[in-house]
């Protein structure tokens, strides 16, 4: 794509930064979330315009006196009907909950709720969130559970919110299934169904399930294949899901209609290894794929545009303009004039502090 310039985002107050989180902004750019390390770890959001231009100041998400959270990490974000941003992460050590807010950046003075624990599930670890927007100025919000609260070792369940953190729904999405499931992903179609990948950490074997926005599944447990560098869903504008998956030196992209019966699948690329392969999808129904590569020693981040069929379009390229050092752990974000915004963790030198970089591609071509 027309690369735009490459942009910091944040300024270590502290200690590195990490694992980025992207979403588009209805009114127009989109917003980031990430780690921050220190004492404590913090989550922090911050807003940019479609150019990549900082929108007002990044905001600490995670900090709370009363809750005092601690090692807060894996954030996730979306934008609610409303214009409202819910971000979602874990906190904690030995046991982990996962803790959410919503935060309005478009107000002349940024407003947000307070902070809530979001998982009814307690007992044990839940880690690794997911979270979509809903019809109605909702949200579901999924987990790992480590506890074996499903009845079968590890599972996966959910909560749908409203804007206002009320509770609406309780979602057991993996009770009744045996074995592990974990590293839950979620996505949802503009009717509100949802679809929720989840992985068997110890053999890659991945399914998924669909539901419908009051939690009721619409589908039975479906064989999506296995993955062991990547796993990510989106859902495109006439209600179909897109989930891309890697395995070894290959990545599929299958395409799923709004109850999960399956569209059509594609081998994207085979040869280098790809790693938290991420997606999205544009207005146009085309879609962009990006991913690393942890197995070399100076990895770039890479892009690939796809028409509506999931066929690419043209061959991989680079994304990143400075190359030097480690660039991992893409997410990308389609925005309404179909610009994409990729953001990426970067270590350009082995005595450099990690940082978040991002970069906006303005078309394909």
């Amino acid at each position: 794509g027309q690369r735009g310039q490459e942009f910091a985002i944040g300024a270590p107050s502290e200690g590195e930064l990490s694992v980025p989180y992207v979403t588009a902004r209805a009114e127009g750019g989109f917003a980031v979330a990430w780690t921050e390390a220190g004492s404590p770890s913090a989550i922090y959001l911050q807003g940019f315009d479609r150019s990549g231009l900082l929108e007002g100041a990044r905001i600490n998400l995670s900090n709370d006196a009363d809750l005092g959270l601690v090692n807060n990490q894996e954030v996730e974000i979306t934008q609610l009907s409303s214009g409202g941003i819910i971000s979602v992460w874990q906190s904690g050590f030995s046991s982990d909950d996962i803790f959410g807010k919503v935060t309005y950046l478009a107000a002349r003075v940024p407003q947000d709720s307070p902070l809530k624990q979001l998982n009814t599930v307690e007992e044990g670890l839940q880690r690794n969130p997911g979270v979509t927007a809903l019809p109605n100025d909702r949200f579901a919000v999924i987990y790992g559970d480590g506890f074996a609260n499903d009845g079968d070792r590890a599972g996966v369940f959910g909560e749908i919110y409203s804007a206002d953190l009320t509770l609406v729904n309780s979602c057991e999405i993996t009770t009744g299934i045996v074995g592990t499931q974990g590293f839950p992903h979620v996505a949802a179609a503009p009717n509100g169904n949802f679809m929720v990948l989840y992985r068997n950490p110890q053999n890659g074997i991945t399914n998924a399930q669909v539901l419908s926005p009051a939690c009721e599944k619409l589908s039975s447990e479906i064989s999506v294949g296995s993955a062991w560098n990547g796993l990510d869903v989106t859902a495109d504008p006439s209600g179909n899901f897109w989930v891309v998956l890697s395995i070894n030196g290959r990545a599929t992209l299958l395409r799923y209609d709004n109850l999960g019966t399956l569209l059509g699948s594609t081998v994207l690329f085979q040869g280098e290894v790809p790693t938290r392969t991420t997606l999205t999808t544009f207005g146009d129904g085309t879609a962009f794929v990006s991913w690393y590569n942890e197995f070399v020693a100076d990895s770039d981040i890479f892009g690939l545009y796809t028409d509506a069929s999931g066929m690419p379009s043209g061959d991989p390229f680079v994304v990143n303009e400075a190359t030097a050092g480690f660039q991992s752990k893409p997410m990308v974000a389609g925005q309404r004039d179909g610009s994409v915004a990729v953001v990426w963790e970067s270590k350009q030198n082995p005595e450099a502090p990690r940082e978040v970089r991002g970069v906006v591609l303005n078309s394909q071509g």
